[in-house]
């Protein structure tokens, strides 16, 4: 379980990492679905999903800290295609980038097979997805110079 209470923030209340992630565009969510399932994904549709690992990308311009923290709570309104997602799934990891998350999803893109087309980019029409699926080794992602881990703490 996820430690997402008000007092324990993603900056855990230190300057030094507030002022970083003010300076953050994007971000990463590493998901993790146990079990294949079928998720309507509001007006997308319904989806056949496998089991296994999954990377979202976002982005949070006005507050990057509270769009994860949002993501990270199990009661919540639905109103992202991820929030749908994540109803069934568990956040492993978060990776923050100063790059823009249209530059982030195509790099993944490359990378990653694309579950849902459309799904958490219908903002940005030259994106066909921001959901990837594939066994992608965390590491890879750290050696990725524009990302950064933000440690996700158990309660």
């Amino acid at each position: 379980m996820l430690n997402t209470g008000i007092r324990a923030t993603i900056s855990r209340g230190k300057p030094e990492t507030q002022d970083r992630l003010r300076r953050d565009r994007s971000y990463i969510l590493s998901v993790y679905l146990g079990e294949r399932r079928r998720i309507e994904i509001g007006k997308l549709g319904e989806f056949l999903f496998k089991r296994g690992n999954y990377l979202y990308v976002g982005s949070g311009k006005k507050n990057i800290e509270k769009r994860i923290e949002r993501h990270l709570k199990r009661e919540k309104k639905i109103f992202w295609h991820i929030d749908y997602l994540l109803r069934y799934a568990n956040v492993r990891g978060v990776w923050v980038s100063e790059r823009e998350e249209s530059e982030v999803a195509r790099t993944l893109e490359s990378l990653l097979e694309i579950p849902v087309p459309g799904f958490g980019s219908s903002d940005k029409r030259h994106d066909r997805s921001h959901l990837f699926y594939g066994n992608l080794p965390e590491s890879l992602l750290g050696d990725m110079d524009f990302l950064r881990f933000i440690p996700l703490h158990p309660r």
